[in-house]
Formats: structure tokens, sequence, C-alpha cells
């Protein structure tokens, strides 16, 4: 499946081939699990620049870059969120890989420990990983 999406592919596509993605979908900012899901990226900021790890925070009137509550630049948008979010549960995570395709979607918190399991058996991550 590769990701495809219309008026906000162009965005996310600069990313293709450089930067796996991570979109985290909430309800709203306040969600517990949100702040959990935020909490523990932040514990391993290392290992999101290892594993080339841009996050992305959706909800469904607009989105956020970037793996904390604050900074971050809010952009109008619905369309990312109507499209990945098709349940009603209230937390969603899906990566994707550096070619553009879904590799994972879960709903609930994902630890650290097995997003970096799914990037490091991940094909191309494999090869990062050799070539140190």
């Amino acid at each position: 499946m590769t990701l495809n999406l219309s008026a906000k592919a162009q965005e996310l596509d600069t990313h293709r081939w450089k930067n796996r993605v991570l979109l985290i979908f909430a309800e709203n900012d306040n969600n517990p699990t949100l702040s959990e899901q935020l909490k523990a990226l932040n514990s391993d900021i290392e290992g999101l620049k290892e594993g080339k790890l841009i996050v992305y925070q959706i909800f469904p009137t607009h989105y956020k870059t970037g793996y904390t509550h604050s900074h971050e630049t809010i952009k109008p948008d619905e369309s990312l969120f109507k499209k990945y979010n098709t349940s009603s549960d209230p937390f969603k995570v899906i990566l994707i890989g550096l070619d553009g395709g879904v590799k994972y979607e879960k709903y609930g918190l994902l630890k650290n420990s097995a997003l970096f399991e799914i990037i490091d058996g991940m094909p191309m991550r494999k090869s990062e990983i050799s070539k140190n």
C-alpha cells in the first residue's frame, strides 16, 4: 500500500527516500495515549534520528509536525485524518517506510522497542546498519 493523499501528498512525499514517517492520529491534543506516545518518542531522540523518523500528529481538523506538544506549526487539514483513521478508535499510529508505503498500523500506544524493531527489520534499514 503506497501513501496516496491528495492535498497533503506533496508534503509527505518530500520525505520519500529520505525519512520514515510516523503518523499519530488522535481525537484531540489532550488524548492521554498521545501524551504517552510523545513522551516515549522524546525519551529516545537519538533513536528517532538514527531511524530517520519524522513525526506527524494528525487531528480531525489540523495536523502538526514534531514529537512534542509545543512549538509545532498547526496546519489546517481534514483529509489526512479522514483518510487514515477510518475507525472510531481515539488513537492510532501508522509507520510509513522510505518508499512511501504503509509498513505498520496499530491502534493504541506503540512502544519505542517495538517501533525500532519494526524499523530495524526493514530491508533498507538493514542495509543502512550494515554500511555503518
